[in-house]
């Protein structure tokens, strides 16, 4: 899925990524609620906001880009893929869980590079 405008999505949609799929910002600004599955977050440069169902999911797949990623909410969402983005990932009022590859998890608004 691409985006082709800023808030697209209903703010606390659920979002499954399957294997092989591919949900593209196209630098645009879009709010989710949990997201997971095993495909791929393509941020471009622009903002993902996800979580604010409260929810709690699992993410195995990759995240790229330089744009930014804010977990809002009160579940934990768990991070489980190689990611390399090179912006920094914030968490607002949020539970993060870092595995693969990740050496802590983030408090509230920490900043954490994936």
């Amino acid at each position: 899925m691409r985006l082709a405008n800023d808030n697209q999505i209903a703010d606390t949609t659920k979002i499954h990524i399957a294997s092989g799929g591919h949900f593209d910002l196209n630098d645009m600004n879009e709010t989710t609620g949990a997201i997971d599955g095993r495909g791929l977050i393509d941020l471009g440069s622009g903002i993902l906001r996800a979580g604010t169902d409260n929810g709690s999911s699992t993410f195995s797949g990759l995240i790229i880009g330089t744009g930014t990623l804010f977990k809002l909410g009160t579940g934990t969402w768990t991070l489980t893929g190689n990611n390399t983005t090179a912006d920094t990932q914030r968490s607002a009022l949020a539970h993060w869980q870092w595995t693969a590859r990740k050496s802590k998890v983030p408090s509230p608004s920490t900043a954490l590079p994936i």
